[in-house]
């Protein structure tokens, strides 16, 4: 496949890169690239061979029409740049079936969670595109015409700044919806229960109307108003409190069960910290 520059292929270990390119001609490892110009160290505490950043940085590739395949390949000069993702938990069941060890799967799989190489990409002005391989479709019709475009910005922001404004405006949208959401959580809540306050003051009051007349002889009326008026405040009140905490519950469970099917093991472990805390402090 032609290409107008070099093109790097990027991405946490286990994406897809070596899957993405393997049918096409004109690609290079990174680790060959690194090996050519001798930009590869040894990591005495690591025991590894380890790649020099800030030497692969300065090969110049301006005469490449290569796919430059790596997870490191954004450090290198390439003209443009395939990003591929994956959802982490995909991504642990690949690292593992690859014989990674629990170390290694963690470190991997938390540079994924925190944004992977777009960490690396601040003010990056090169051409971007995005894939998400979690279920490792061919991407390759997007990518030909993606490069028979000249490879534009399929991701508009390419500066940190850039992100400010629509961060402030999500946050500042967020915070209303979530406000309105509470104050009508309330309302509904406090109107429910004024609306069962009243039905039971309304059969209380006919209750003791529908009295004997001996008996109405016997208690005074104004002591009968007082304490129908006091036990319906109370009640009002009981009721109001077990509204929030059915909705209240049915929020924690909302949420905890989102958090379970994001990553189960963070959610046990963070559901044990709290209820710990809850319990004995």
């Amino acid at each position: 496949m032609q290409v107008p520059f070099s093109i790097g292929v990027t991405g946490t270990p286990g994406v897809g890169k070596t899957t993405l390119v393997k049918d096409l001609t004109n690609v290079m490892s990174l680790t060959q690239l690194a090996k050519n110009h001798e930009c590869i160290e040894y990591d005495s505490r690591e025991a590894i061979d380890v790649i020099d950043c800030d030497k692969l940085s300065k090969i110049d590739l301006s005469k490449d029409r290569n796919f430059i395949e790596g997870h490191l390949s954004h450090w290198s000069q390439v003209g443009g740049l395939i990003i591929l993702r994956c959802r982490p938990d995909v991504l642990e069941s690949r690292l593992t079936k690859r014989g990674y060890s629990q170390d290694k799967i963690r470190e991997n799989v938390d540079y994924e969670i925190l944004g992977g190489v777009w960490q690396d990409l601040h003010d990056d002005k090169r051409p971007k595109i995005e894939f998400d391989t979690t279920e490792l479709n061919d991407f390759w019709l997007e990518i030909s015409s993606w490069l028979q475009q000249g490879c534009p910005h399929m991701v508009e922001i390419t500066d940190a700044k850039d992100l400010i404004i629509p961060t402030v405006f999500i946050f500042a949208f967020s915070v209303i919806i979530s406000a309105s959401l509470r104050v009508l959580n309330v309302w509904i809540n406090l109107r429910l229960a004024a609306s069962i306050g009243s039905d039971l003051s309304r059969k209380a009051y006919e209750a003791v109307l529908n009295q004997p007349y001996e008996k109405h002889l016997n208690f005074r009326s104004s002591a009968l108003i007082s304490s129908v008026t006091t036990n319906t405040d109370r009640s009002i009140a009981a009721i109001n409190c077990l509204l929030l905490v059915i909705t209240n519950s049915i929020l924690a469970l909302s949420i905890a069960s989102a958090i379970f099917f994001i990553n189960y093991k963070i959610a046990f472990f963070a559901t044990i910290f709290f209820v710990f805390i809850y319990l004995f402090l």
